[in-house]
């Protein structure tokens, strides 16, 4: 699982392309104990309005209403780590370790 997240993070796949695998790895028939490993794909695209948003500080909670429910930015700590890892390499991200 830690590898399709961060594949998914640290590709550059079109958002087409990128929408297609996370549905068919959701479309695989798995046994109910791997019931996690499909809602662990649930990672957002680099052009989401939400994550990006988020991302530039204009929604610094991480919450937002959409059609009349919240909605929260929830993420894996390997999807994070892999988010870090390509903006220090890109120089979008300073870390201050």
């Amino acid at each position: 699982t830690n590898a399709l997240q961060r594949m998914l993070v640290l590709s550059d796949f079109p958002p087409h392309l990128f929408n297609k695998l996370k549905a068919f790895y959701k479309t695989l028939p798995l046994p109910s104990y791997c019931y996690a490993f499909t809602n662990s794909l649930n990672v957002l695209s680099w052009e989401d309005p939400f994550l990006t948003s988020i991302l530039r500080g204009q929604n610094i909670t991480g919450h937002r209403q959409k059609k009349g429910r919240k909605e929260m930015l929830w993420e894996d700590i390997t999807v994070v780590q892999a988010r870090v890892e390509r903006m220090e390499a890109r120089k979008e991200y300073v870390s201050f370790n």
